[in-house]
């Protein structure tokens, strides 16, 4: 659904809310110049309100001591190539943008209609006389609908005469429109309406605002609240030459309730009481709509050791990556302001960002890897937009790709890809897929790094909603913050893992082989100064703990039975001492004995690079 539509919800449930309380407390009331205010004010925050958004930041320990999820890695059927131009001409319109345009055709149509009215408003004051009368210009017409003001103008029915006691109230009546500027309510309202017409609350607005302007002129017209000389004038001013003939329309409700406002008086105390208490209703539905708490582990904090990073922004020069649906949007530009928006927003010491690009040139993606290596760099983080495929027309939202198991990079590229995953689904703008993913063909900016390294889809530029939102303030700097927010958190739980006494990873990997017959679904070690202990889970739900030589026996020796003894003979003996590596390193062994050579290297460099799992 377009922004603009989710926008639409927050304003009606803003309006709803407020127009609520307006019914129910201050509703035919006599305070008028309080009720005019407030329900302008009611559109105006309800449009205001859900445009803001603070984040309340807290801390907790649960927060604080929350495993780190290695979530499953999905792979992706579709073909890549990387580096190369990649869109479609899409000539169709999708649902999102059919709704848009028949929403954008009615607010045409009553844009039409007002100026048909200003119009017709200009033609009755070119075609009859004017004079000015002190600060009002007084214009006689036997149009119908007269008598009437617009603004400084008050169109005169040439049938009253002004000099008789009735026609003296209705000049001051509408006299009094034109000095308390009725007319700029109306015009404002009107337009509001014109782009916010599906919103019922606000026609609402509009006509309960029509009538307190009545209210307002009437008391200012009628002196000494004389009930009949109101009726009079009413009736007169709409059927000035046959009022004797609707003497039952005094029944219809709004005349009624003009005559009912005329003639009743205020209660002071209870009148302060209901403005007062509309305060707290405003401040309470404005705090729920704008402030967003967050746990603190998701805010961008400072590492206790340095990390380097390098921060790719996709394409550039010549290649302009993929487009918009019009063809004027390059994913090239839009990545490098992610780029740049990452730079400001960075304010930790010990994260330091080195970027491939922050103008628009053109490397080659061994030159971006000879980057990363170069640097000595810890992660590596290359950032595109992805497009919508005729066999998939309706893509939306943040894509996180790692590379391959082969890769030598790759359980730490998975750990990568799990924390950004897990900080951009707290809060982001975006959908966000909750695994991470592999390509077929194998990226060399995945697979040639030897730190971690990931690729963010950050959003679809075929996607209309996701590329409003990527080039938003909003948008950038809600990305570039969960980015930053992401690698510390990344960081922050290497270095927790090796302090606390407590469960600090859980492994969502599929595939850790059996025990006992049965199918074991996720592997937990706890960490007691040297002493550690295994968990295992199966699928039964049942959980069996066991000392870290009994789990090299039963889990890695025994092994599942598709993995050959020798892999996992192998394994038991490269890793046995890295108990935090050793069941992440099981579920990357299931190809049989062609993997053997690469098991020592692979636990080697899991451990390298995600030392909270090892204590070498």
């Amino acid at each position: 659904m377009p922004y603009f539509f989710y926008y639409l919800l927050k304003v009606m449930l803003c309006s709803a809310v407020l127009f609520g309380y307006y019914h129910l407390f201050l509703r035919n009331k006599v305070y008028h110049a309080y009720n005019r205010f407030y329900l302008l004010a009611i559109t105006g925050i309800s449009l205001l309100a859900p445009l803001f958004n603070f984040n309340l930041l807290f801390s907790s320990g649960e927060s604080v001591n929350k495993p780190l999820q290695l979530l499953q890695v999905v792979n992706s059927s579709d073909a890549y190539l990387e580096e190369i131009v990649l869109y479609t001409q899409q000539n169709y319109l999708t649902t999102a943008q059919l709704i848009m345009l028949g929403y954008s055709m009615v607010s045409l149509l009553m844009l039409v209609f007002l100026v048909k009215v200003f119009v017709q408003i200009l033609s009755i004051l070119r075609n009859n006389s004017s004079r000015n009368l002190h600060d009002v210009v007084f214009v006689q017409s036997d149009a119908k609908g007269t008598p009437f003001s617009f603004f400084r103008f008050i169109f005169w029915n040439k049938a009253i005469d002004i000099n008789t006691p009735t026609g003296r109230q209705i000049f001051a009546h509408e006299l009094a429109h034109v000095r308390e500027k009725h007319s700029a309510d109306k015009l404002y309202l009107n337009l509001l309406l014109i782009v916010f017409w599906i919103n019922p609350i606000f026609w609402f607005i509009k006509k309960e605002l029509n009538l307190i302007h009545e209210f307002i002129a009437d008391r200012k017209a009628v002196a000494d609240n004389d009930a009949a000389a109101l009726a009079a004038m009413i009736v007169q001013s709409a059927y000035p030459q046959h009022s004797y003939l609707l003497t039952s329309h005094f029944f219809y409700s709004p005349i009624k309730r003009r005559l009912k406002m005329l003639t009743k008086y205020n209660n002071n105390k209870a009148g302060y009481l209901y403005r007062i208490l509309a305060l707290p209703v405003v401040l309470f539905l404005v705090a729920a709509l704008t402030i967003k708490a967050k746990s603190g582990i998701t805010e961008m904090l400072n590492p206790a050791e340095k990390i380097t990073v390098v921060i790719d922004a996709g394409h550039g020069g010549q290649d302009a990556g993929s487009r918009s649906t019009d063809q004027n949007v390059f994913e090239k530009n839009v990545v490098l302001s992610l780029v740049r928006k990452i730079k400001a927003e960075n304010q930790s010491a010990n994260i330091e960002l080195i970027f491939t690009r922050e103008t628009d040139v053109y490397q080659t993606p061994q030159e971006k890897v000879a980057l990363a290596k170069k640097a000595n760099a810890d992660l590596f983080i290359s950032l595109h937009m992805d497009v919508n495929t005729p066999q998939n027309p309706s893509g939306a939202g943040m894509l996180v790709y790692v590379a391959n198991d082969d890769a030598r990079n790759s359980t730490g590229s998975k750990l990568l890809a799990s924390s950004i995953i897990n900080t951009f689904s707290e809060d982001y703008g975006l959908k966000v897929a909750p695994n991470p993913m592999q390509r077929q063909v194998g990226i060399h900016v995945l697979k040639g790094n030897d730190c971690p390294a990931v690729i963010i889809e950050a959003g679809h530029i075929s996607n209309q909603a996701d590329l409003v939102y990527l080039q938003s303030e909003k948008g950038q700097t809600n990305f570039a913050r969960n980015l930053l927010s992401a690698i510390a958190r990344y960081a922050e739980a290497n270095k927790r893992a090796s302090r606390y006494t407590t469960a600090v990873y859980q492994d969502t990997l599929p595939n850790y082989g059996t025990y006992q017959g049965q199918r074991i679904k996720g592997i937990q070690v706890y960490s007691n100064n040297s002493k550690k202990t295994i968990t295992i889970e199966l699928a039964s739900g049942k959980k069996v703990a066991m000392t870290e030589a009994e789990a090299a026996t039963t889990i890695l020796r025994r092994g599942a039975s598709n993995r050959s003894a020798a892999v996992a003979n192998t394994l038991a003996d490269e890793c046995i001492e890295h108990a935090f590596s050793m069941h992440i390193c099981i579920s990357n062994t299931q190809v049989g004995p062609g993997r053997q050579a690469a098991l020592p290297r692979r636990c080697y460099q899991m451990t390298k690079v995600n030392s909270a799992w090892s204590d070498s």
